[in-house]
């Protein structure tokens, strides 16, 4: 029995999570292509590539948009609350981490 290791599991399912929206994004301007959508004219590559490109942070988003709605309709139905999300002022809430780490460091909460 061949073992595949946890690291080549990651590393495919990553680039088949990164491909991914690339090969739709193909495959839709093929199929409208098909159908003579684009009449003669194929859009040129780069504009395949930046659509993959935008189509992945959308992709994103949407799945983070279902996921908490999924969340919140799972915790009405058992009767649960969901835990407070903190919301920091900048990306990534950096700024609350770099408070928790100035709190670590000094030793005050």
């Amino acid at each position: 029995m061949v073992a595949i290791t946890p690291g080549v599991t990651f590393i495919f399912y990553y680039v088949n999570a990164l491909a991914m929206p690339y090969v739709f994004f193909r495959f839709l301007l093929e199929f409208l292509n098909e159908r003579g959508v684009f009449g003669r004219y194929m859009p040129p590559t780069w504009l395949v590539v930046l659509g993959s490109i935008l189509l992945l942070p959308l992709i994103s988003t949407i799945r983070m948009i279902y996921k908490t709605l999924h969340d919140r309709r799972r915790a009405a139905k058992l009767g649960a609350r969901l835990v407070r999300r903190i919301d920091g002022k900048s990306i990534g809430n950096i700024d609350v981490m770099a408070a928790l780490r100035r709190s670590r460091d000094t030793g005050y909460l």
